[in-house]
């Protein structure tokens, strides 16, 4: 009979980690989700920028909005983050509106 009374025992043991590891795992997951949203709506850029004050906030905007490089340096940055979805049709098009308006 001691072997039937640890059954329930154990079952709770196993239920309560496998609930501590579905919680981590969903504790994972949303965290990667965030540096994920974190990540896209700053461009993807390793200089940390996103959009600024002075360019509309548009994700990304601020590559487009640099002054260092070409025009037509900046006219690709801003095509190549429309092409993979960084920014939409939209915001490149301001993007490239405020480039071409420097010259």
């Amino acid at each position: 009979m001691a072997s039937a009374e640890l059954a329930p025992a154990t079952y709770d043991l196993v239920w309560t980690g496998l609930v501590a590891v579905l919680a981590l795992g969903a504790i994972a997951v949303v965290l990667t989700a965030v540096v994920l949203l974190i990540r896209s709506l700053r461009g993807g850029s390793s200089d940390g920028g996103g959009g600024s004050a002075a360019d509309g906030g548009a994700p990304g905007a601020s590559a487009g909005s640099s002054t260092s490089g070409s025009v037509d340096e900046r006219l690709a940055e801003v095509d190549a983050l429309a092409a993979r979805g960084a920014i939409t049709d939209a915001e490149r098009q301001a993007a490239r509106d405020r480039i071409l308006g420097t010259l």
